[in-house]
């Protein structure tokens, strides 16, 4: 199942979590650890939510996925 984005693309569960795991302050590194992927994995899913949401950062991913209700913040 994956989550729509503002742009019609919808996002993977992958990106989904690994933009989340940013959300919380986590690193490339310390996501990938998390959930047992690569490292590369986890920048090129975020890489790809950052396009989906039309995003020019990680923070600016990070805001546009909390603004529209894709991070929860309580869970994140």
């Amino acid at each position: 199942m994956s989550t729509p984005s503002a742009l019609g693309q919808p996002l993977t569960p992958t990106q989904l979590e690994c933009l989340t795991g940013v959300a919380r302050g986590e690193t490339s590194p310390e996501i990938a650890a998390r959930t047992y992927r690569a490292r590369d994995t986890v920048d090129d899913a975020i890489r790809h939510a950052c396009t989906r949401l039309g995003a020019r950062t990680r923070a600016h991913a990070v805001a546009l996925g909390i603004t529209r209700g894709l991070i929860n913040l309580e869970d994140a």
